[in-house]
């Protein structure tokens, strides 16, 4: 999945990242498996303390195991998903082979990592060209769904699932504001997933440093150490959230219920939260620089300050002043014409 899988698609060209789904049923298995590999001569272990335990139990409620092999000049690094992360349905049914499907990873890849975002709707056009109306619900540019709105006839269920389609279809001047908030949400979502399975592993992590206690030992030592201080401080499913229960949408009964998580119960209840708010009642003051601090938030970490701070202004002042930086640009000698590699010397 993730990095290679977007090798394997062809919308990456390199990755560090190795990244597994494992049905937690094949768990134990696949854990033998992990440990009688080795790598330039070098046996993996669990990585660091913070590790859950390759463990189905804990697979099922949405951890991820930590693998490595202290190679050289740069640590080896495997991490094990039982669940995919944001996923609407069963990774499972949809496997290519030994990649898990276009959509599977597009889901996994809508994180708060803006490095990600771009993979995202590479991926949903190469669903498009492979006959997949299903790639309209990962096109997170403006041009892309517009050109998709033209050429391809989407059902009708689609615009239900993601009614910025509309905005898209009826040229409407929110489209980017709405795909903005699109964003901003999916962001929020998994910063409050990791800050859920961050508070969680406290506990856990204390009991293995203290368990463990820097000695040297194997990785099926470790993993009996994991699974006795799992069972005592590590919440199996950190994400349950009894308060969502089978009204919070139309996806709640279906693939989220068996999960039964906040990630879950958000996505399935998105229709009535996000996606309607370009179409909502007006917002109350309140409301309205609370919406305003996310985006400037978001737009901060995006950009930094000064380019969040151009963002906001009126576009003929935005333009004005993108025009006054490639001038003065230009001025101190910068050669616009080479590529931009993103990196200040």
């Amino acid at each position: 999945t993730s990095g290679m899988a977007c090798v394997h698609f062809g919308v990456a060209a390199t990755t560090k990242d190795c990244d597994v789904l494992c049905a937690p049923a094949n768990a134990d298995a696949f854990r033998a498996l992990i440990a009688e590999t080795s790598l330039r001569g070098l046996l993996p272990n669990y990585r660091g303390n913070i590790s859950p335990p390759l463990d189905a139990r804990w697979l099922r409620g949405g951890w991820t195991a930590h693998f490595t092999w202290k190679t050289k000049p740069e640590e080896t690094c495997l991490d094990i998903f039982g669940i995919a992360p944001r996923g609407s349905s069963p990774w499972e049914a949809e496997l290519q082979q030994l990649y898990a499907s276009q959509h599977t990873v597009a889901e996994m890849k809508l994180t708060n990592r803006d490095k990600d975002w771009p993979f995202v709707t590479a991926l949903g056009i190469k669903l498009l060209n492979a006959g997949d109306v299903r790639g309209c619900l990962h096109l997170y540019s403006v041009d892309s769904l517009r050109k998709t709105l033209r050429t391809h006839e989407i059902p009708q269920w689609m615009f239900q699932a993601r009614p910025v389609l509309q905005l898209a279809r009826t040229a409407d001047d929110r489209l980017e504001a709405a795909i903005q908030a699109e964003k901003i949400f999916w962001h929020q979502l998994d910063a409050g997933r990791i800050r859920v399975h961050e508070r969680a592993l406290r506990p856990y992590v204390s009991a293995v440093r203290k368990a463990i206690a820097r000695r040297p030992i194997t990785l099926a030592e470790s993993h009996i150490i994991r699974v006795e201080c799992a069972e005592r401080h590590l919440a199996k499913s950190p994400l349950m959230a009894p308060r969502l229960g089978p009204t919070c949408g139309r996806g709640a009964r279906g693939y989220g219920a068996s999960r039964s998580s906040v990630a879950d119960g958000m996505v399935a209840a998105r229709n009535r939260t996000l996606y309607r708010y370009p179409m909502s009642k007006p917002l109350t003051p309140s409301q309205k620089r609370a919406w305003r601090k996310v985006e400037r938030d978001f737009h901060i970490r995006a950009f930094g300050e000064e380019l969040a701070r151009i963002n906001f202004l009126p576009e003929k002042r935005r333009k004005q002043a993108v025009a006054e930086m490639i001038d003065h640009a230009r001025s101190k000698g910068v050669k616009l014409g080479r590529p931009a590699l993103g990196v200040t010397v």
